[in-house]
């Protein structure tokens, strides 16, 4: 019985779709300012072409420019179709671009929303204190903290967060939340003065 080249009772038809080459899946690794604000990234790709004499594959750096839009979230993906791999009896294969978000310095993303953890002093979170928080684009505000700071505190800033991709126009909030350090001892006298100050 002849099973045909490809092991099957009956042989391709000569219309089949040629099978695809698989896709070449790179990171893009970026930071939240350029998620905030949009970016144009230029990305070094290797990818394997197909020789003038059609026998072989040989690889060779490709430049791709990814348009960063404001907004994009870890994992989106962007597709280059038939931009990747080439393979002698198939079709090329697509290039998948994944969006990895570098970790910030000050600031967490949780979906549109960012989280600034401030450190205070007891006496701050008493008596209260302005906070100087740069944001994203470089702007600094000037946040004022004037109600006590207990534990699981959050101020929130409206619209100072990150942008909706859909509408960049509209923006998440900014979560500050805080660590307190307190004092490491108290002298004698000191407690005696919060004794007349504090209430029991």
């Amino acid at each position: 019985m002849d099973f045909g080249l490809n092991g099957n009772i009956f042989p391709e038809s000569p219309n089949a779709k040629p099978k695809q080459m698989p896709a070449l899946d790179v990171n893009l690794y970026v930071s939240l300012e350029e998620l905030a604000l949009g970016a144009t990234k230029k990305v070094k790709v290797v990818r394997q072409v197909v020789t003038d004499d059609r026998k072989g594959v040989r690889p060779e750096e490709t430049i791709f420019t990814v348009e960063v839009r404001p907004g994009w979230k870890e994992g989106t993906k962007l597709t280059f179709p038939a931009a990747g791999d080439e393979g002698l009896d198939a079709q090329p294969g697509d290039v998948v671009f994944t969006i990895r978000e570098k970790p910030h310095p000050h600031f967490v993303r949780r979906k549109n929303d960012l989280v600034y953890t401030a450190t205070i002093s007891l006496l701050q979170a008493l008596v209260g204190t302005i906070l100087s928080i740069t944001t994203l684009d470089g702007r600094v505000l000037s946040i004022p903290v004037t109600e006590i700071v207990s534990p699981g505190t959050v101020k929130i800033v409206p619209g100072e967060g990150m942008p909706f991709a859909k509408n960049p126009e509209v923006k998440g909030n900014l979560l500050i939340e805080f660590i307190v350090n307190y004092p490491t001892s108290l002298t004698l006298k000191q407690k005696e003065q919060l004794e007349t100050i504090l209430p029991k």
